[in-house]
């Protein structure tokens, strides 16, 4: 048998090289190399928590599969009328902003309201942010949020290029005393909602003539050339951008069909393939012991870069404004199937009765032998016992925390079968069949 010939090079001993000729022969400010490791280590995170407490939210962190969303990625929330879109954004600048020292966590917060219709600032208090702490702007075109989206993101991060004048010349861009070009802070950018806007010609007509209006494959068309355009410097910038769209029913074709109407939005095909993070919101009463205290969000995933989709959690929202937080989570933490405490849980794994509510209160031997009477009493044993704590989100697959399997990887584990997927999330029962949408044959 002949001798094979030993590489002169180690593969992988040569890839620091190779990334330091590739970097050197392209533009940094248009390729990004690097391995995926690196890549995912330096991703931020607008992190999921109680605006009031600043205890992190378990409930929401399990749907995301991570500490919270994403900074640089673009969102969208979906919803029917009066199903908490508005209400779920103002939590997330709460949770971007939450504590005003140097120290605490801050971010720059812009609100596009299309709809004509903002909310009062006491209502958005009640949600943990500051109505002063953030900059609420309307638009009535599609063409409108695009010029005041690209303008807050110059203004902050400085410009990107220039611009093309009316000649065809390019301008060298105004955008030179920016606020914070080192990305000390994130961006949090909110369009609410997508479902309003309209194209700006028909938006600035005396009398609008339905019939002759182009609007729906005009919006598809223009957002999704926007998108395109824009996806990375939203990544660059540590931007994120949420989009608020009513949802619509939407009659499938083919085999789809048996499966019923399916849940679709104003430009869904251009939005799908852009966001990173898609969540359905819908809503019922909150009612406890015979009185309505306001509302339940049933969120649910429908895309989703870190965790499998279609996770399901309950949000409490108040009637006159702000979340639950802390009824969230012991929800979740009492009923959620995929609750540690759930049968077959990191805490139950033989199954019965670990934990339970009654008119003594919140009973879990495994914490104390004493009922909690108070609910936030029950999440502070919790989240101040480390061990507790860090054995949940390890179980869950909460990234962002660096926990062992977002650092300690092996592929072989995987193809022998010796990490076991199913006991990180809950089955998917009912998938949503994939369909094209009506408005991109218009």
């Amino acid at each position: 048998m002949p001798k094979v010939k030993k590489p002169e090079a180690d593969v992988r001993g040569g890839l620091a090289a190779l990334m330091d000729m590739v970097r050197s022969s392209v533009d940094s400010n248009e390729v990004i190399v690097s391995t995926a490791v690196e890549m995912y280590r330096n991703q931020k995170w607008i992190p999921m928590i109680d605006p009031y407490s600043g205890r992190p939210c378990i409930a929401l962190e399990w749907m995301l599969g991570s500490r919270g969303i994403p900074v640089g990625r673009l969102a969208q929330l979906r919803a029917s009328f009066s199903a908490g879109k508005s209400s779920f954004l103002y939590y997330v600048y709460a949770c971007a902003t939450y504590g005003r020292s140097e120290e605490d966590v801050k971010a720059w917060i812009g609100h596009i309201e299309t709809e004509g219709a903002p909310n009062p600032p006491d209502y958005i208090a009640r949600f943990g942010v500051d109505p002063e702490a953030f900059l609420c702007m309307t638009a009535n075109s599609l063409g409108s949020v695009f010029t005041t989206l690209d303008s807050f993101l110059c203004s902050v991060r400085g410009g990107f290029g220039g611009s093309i004048g009316d000649t065809g010349r390019v301008r060298k861009t105004v955008y030179t005393n920016p606020l914070d070009k080192e990305n000390r802070f994130p961006i949090i950018l909110g369009v609410d909602s997508f479902s309003a806007l309209g194209d700006q010609k028909e938006a600035s007509q005396d009398v609008l003539d339905i019939n002759k209006s182009q609007a729906m494959a005009y919006i598809s068309r223009e957002l999704r050339r926007y998108l395109r355009e824009r996806q990375q410097r939203y990544s660059r910038a540590d931007a994120t951008l949420f989009v608020t769209s009513l949802e619509t029913a939407k009659v499938a074709q083919g085999p789809a069909k048996f499966a019923g109407p399916q849940k679709s939005a104003l430009a869904q095909e251009a939005l799908g393939g852009a966001i990173s993070l898609g969540i359905d919101v819908s809503d019922r009463k909150w009612n406890d012991s015979g009185t309505t205290k306001g509302s339940v969000q049933s969120m649910k995933t429908f895309k989703n870069k870190f965790a499998p989709r279609y996770r399901p959690v309950d949000l409490f929202r108040k009637d006159l404004g702000g979340y639950d937080i802390v009824e969230t989570d012991v929800n979740f933490f009492l009923t959620h199937p995929a609750s540690p405490f759930a049968a077959g849980g990191v805490f139950n794994k033989e199954g019965g009765r670990v934990i339970w509510r009654d008119v003594g209160g919140i009973h879990c031997p495994m914490l104390r032998d004493k009922g909690y009477k108070d609910k936030s009493e029950f999440l502070e044993d919790i989240y101040g016992n480390e061990d507790i704590l860090l054995t949940i989100m390890d179980s869950l697959r909460i990234r962002g925390y660096n926990l062992d399997f977002e650092t300690k990887f092996d592929p072989m584990m995987y193809a022998s079968g010796e990490v076991d997927d199913a006991q990180f999330g809950i089955p998917n029962e009912n998938p949503e069949p994939s369909v094209e949408e009506d408005e991109e044959q218009t």
